[in-house]
């Protein structure tokens, strides 16, 4: 025989649970951008050298290195400023594309020595790419040009989206007959970062001139909001965009 607490017990279970109040509202969403010049350069330079022996190929590259961070010093690229990437060392082979049976045959060595190096002056950049291919860089895989410092650009971002995404809601909620009366809530989707420029691999010549046009970066900035529209004037209809 049930309790009278277990009888209360099982109807306050069985009692359907209220549906919560529905808000009628628009969801909205809106991406700004501002644009900028950079005021810094990310460059990856690198020295390639041969040899008929793997130690003549690294001697070789080991000397031309050692050349090369000698001249970015003298370009006033402090030592922070210069990270190595790669080091490889690679057989050359003199038949590529040997005849079935027949072995490879190695007829020299490559060795690689990739680095970054961060120009924090880019009217300089063009002085310090000559003075690298001077001393003895022979490939440049890419430049990347970048702001260093993006809170300003993002803030003015976030407030140019944010009044886009008002006047977003305020257009739809006009285009159906009602009126946006509060703000829901705002959401930051993504805060882009600036986009490097770059440049194609090319290999350089130690006579070239390096002419460079940085332009402008970009930062852009994505919200989402939801605005609460007059209940009366939407009929309780729940907008999405």
């Amino acid at each position: 025989m049930s309790t009278p607490l277990a009888l209360a017990a099982t109807l306050a279970l069985a009692a359907p649970v209220a549906a919560q109040e529905q808000i009628p509202q628009i969801r909205v969403t809106s991406t700004a951008t501002v644009t900028a010049p950079p005021d810094e350069a990310s460059v990856t330079i690198g020295v390639v050298s041969e040899g008929l022996t793997a130690q003549e190929a690294m001697r070789a590259n080991t000397e031309k290195m050692q050349q090369v961070m000698t001249g970015l010093q003298a370009a006033g690229i402090p030592s922070e400023d210069i990270a190595t990437l790669s080091i490889s060392l690679d057989p050359r082979y003199a038949n590529e594309r040997p005849e079935s049976g027949e072995v490879p045959r190695i007829a020299g060595y490559q060795a690689t020595n990739i680095v970054r190096i961060r120009v924090d002056e880019i009217d300089g950049l063009g002085s310090a790419l000559d003075a690298v291919v001077e001393a003895g860089v022979n490939t440049i895989n890419s430049i990347e040009f970048s702001i260093e410092d993006t809170s300003e650009l993002e803030a003015e971002a976030r407030a140019k989206a944010a009044a886009e995404l008002r006047e977003k809601a305020e257009q739809y909620a006009e285009a159906i007959g009602t009126r946006v009366v509060g703000v829901i809530s705002i959401d930051e989707q993504m805060v882009g970062r600036p986009m490097p420029m770059k440049t194609q691999r090319m290999e350089m010549a130690a006579d070239m001139a390096v002419p460079v046009s940085a332009g402008d970066v970009e930062v852009e900035v994505t919200i989402s909001g939801s605005f609460e529209i007059d209940d009366e004037l939407s009929s309780g209809r729940r907008l999405r965009k």
